[in-house]
C-alpha cells in the first residue's frame, strides 16, 4: 500500500508517541519544524527525548545541507525521504522556546 507523504507523517508520528512519549509531563508543546531521518536516529531521538548523535550522523545524506548538525523544514511536505526514512515532527517545550533567542533570516534580501 502506497501512502501519500502527509499519511505517512501521521503514521511514523502515531506509531512514535506509541512507543514512547518523553513528554508525557504535561508541559505545552510547539511545533518547530518537520524532518526526515532513519529509524534508528528517530528510535534513539524519542528514547531521550532530544536529538541524539550516533552513526548516522556521519553518512552522507541525500539532501544538500551547508554543514553538520540537525536539520528541519518548515512543512511536512518540504523534505523528501528515501522509502526507509522516517517523517518526524520536531517540537519544543513551548515557554523554552519562547525564551530562546532566535535569528530572523529573510527569504529574500530586499534588492531585485
Amino acid at each position: 500500500m502506497l501512502l501519500s507523504p502527509i499519511k505517512r507523517l501521521s503514521v511514523s508520528a502515531l506509531l512514535a508517541v506509541s512507543h514512547a512519549n518523553p513528554f508525557s509531563d504535561n508541559r505545552e508543546r510547539v511545533t518547530i519544524g518537520y524532518r526526515v531521518c532513519s529509524e534508528a536516529e528517530a528510535r534513539a531521538t524519542i528514547a531521550a527525548g532530544h536529538p541524539t548523535y550516533g552513526w548516522w550522523n556521519n553518512k552522507p545524506h541525500h539532501v544538500l545541507s551547508v554543514g553538520w548538525g540537525t536539520y528541519s523544514a518548515l512543512n511536512p511536505d518540504d523534505w523528501k525521504a528515501l522509502y526507509n526514512e522516517w517523517f518526524c515532527v520536531v517540537q519544543a517545550d513551548k515557554e523554552e522556546w519562547d525564551k530562546a533567542p532566535k535569528a530572523k533570516i529573510p527569504e529574500f534580501d530586499g534588492k531585485k
